[in-house]
């Protein structure tokens, strides 16, 4: 029997639209990394450790850079992917994670560039057929490297890998500073002519887990599958970081801002970092609620009570709404974290210091505590973001 072209075209036309939407997806599973201290009940074990002078909370992606696993910490606020090459000159040492040889891998290649102005951040000089860059981070750490293209393989949410060919990385071959992050390397999801997100498409989401829950769980979705539900933001994107809107802060009471803030949704951070007048009024307003009496010394720069969990009033959140209404609200208990010392919980939330001139030295930043318990749905096309409240077993 002969069948007609449009019964055909109307039977497949459903397959083919859904190939179309996921071919270009890969949705990978997040760990989170902390100190011994720090949610003791979820700390990963090697090979995930965090090195002790860092109390924060970071997301890591398990990618292999040709048949080499590396550990790489989830980064909103950066637009650069690297990963440390053996030998690295003073790089973090430690003989738990495993060392890539670009000399052992049969599908690395040095990559071409155009040499970039002085400002730049990294910044890229070519010379000798090779390209090597500088990056410096707000810390004063900085890396130096080349600048490579390497085969990656990333483990998915079903149990398969999917294969990426030709990815750009860093190939750190020294580190001077203090950098205090973890694992391998970092994996850069701003926007950026070297970028994996650029590569993948337009879109992209991540949804982090109340790691405090024992169930709890984290993923990263690259590409068309990504999950892009829920409030929509505008977003601004400004040297491939994403600008946000703030437009007042709820805390007991509502606070509306003067003007926009523009804030950064940075997962590279643990903790909120907020000019003075946005500090000061969250801190009033947690001492009233807390109490005052339960305030002491502050360790490092953070502000910390002497309260036991089960003493935090239930109603307090922190509502962070930004333009066109999406709003990020906060338990107060997922940015009361431990300090290491019994019964004392610090406030995650911090203070921009300023320069000589008084202006903030970095721009606000709501770090990645803040934003567990949320899918952010990243529509670069449309200059959208989604935020949505939900458990992340997608």
């Amino acid at each position: 029997m002969k069948i007609p072209l449009t019964f055909l075209i109307l039977l497949f036309f459903p397959l083919l639209i859904k190939t179309n939407q996921t071919k270009n997806t890969i949705y990978l599973p997040l760990v989170h990394v902390s100190t011994e201290n720090y949610f003791p009940n979820k700390v990963i074990s090697p090979p995930l450790m965090s090195p002790r002078a860092h109390r924060g909370l970071m997301y890591i992606a398990e990618i292999y850079f040709g048949s080499v696993k590396q550990y790489l910490h989830v980064d909103t606020g950066s637009t650069f992917t690297w990963i440390n090459c053996h030998p690295c000159s003073h790089c973090l040492v430690d003989n738990i994670y495993p060392k890539y040889r670009p000399a052992e891998s049969e599908t690395y290649f040095d990559a071409f560039c155009e040499a970039t102005e002085k400002d730049s951040n990294p910044r890229f000089t070519y010379s000798r057929g090779r390209c090597n860059y500088e990056l410096q981070y707000a810390d004063d750490s900085t890396f130096r490297g080349t600048l490579s293209l390497e085969t990656i393989k990333l483990e998915t949410l079903d149990g398969g890998f999917e294969t990426v060919e030709d990815v750009y990385f860093g190939c750190n071959y020294q580190a001077l500073g203090h950098y205090d992050g973890t694992g391998t390397g970092l994996l850069g999801l701003g926007l950026g002519k070297y970028s994996l997100v650029e590569k993948l498409g337009s879109r992209f989401s991540f949804c982090f887990g109340q790691i405090k829950e024992g169930t709890s769980t984290h993923n990263l979705i690259l590409g068309d599958g990504a999950v892009i539900q829920g409030h929509p933001t505008v977003v601004n994107i400004e040297d491939g970081l994403y600008m946000f809107q703030l437009e007042s802060v709820l805390v007991d009471e509502k606070k509306t801002l003067d003007k926009p803030l523009q804030v950064v949704l940075d997962t590279g951070t643990s903790i909120c970092h907020f000019s003075s007048d946005l500090f000061r009024f969250i801190v009033a307003r947690v001492d009233k609620l807390i109490g005052y009496r339960f305030r002491i010394l502050t360790y490092g720069s953070l502000l910390c009570y002497q309260v036991g969990a089960q003493e935090i009033p239930d109603q307090i959140d922190i509502s962070f709404i930004f333009a066109g209404g999406a709003e990020l609200r906060v338990d107060v208990r997922s940015l009361l974290v431990p300090n290491g010392s019994p019964g004392i919980l610090c406030l995650a939330i911090d203070e921009i210091p300023k320069n000589k001139r008084g202006e903030d030295i970095h721009p606000t930043l709501i770090g990645a505590v803040a934003m567990q318990g949320y899918n952010f749905g990243y529509d670069l096309k449309a200059k959208t973001v989604y935020f949505q409240k939900r458990t992340c077993n997608v």
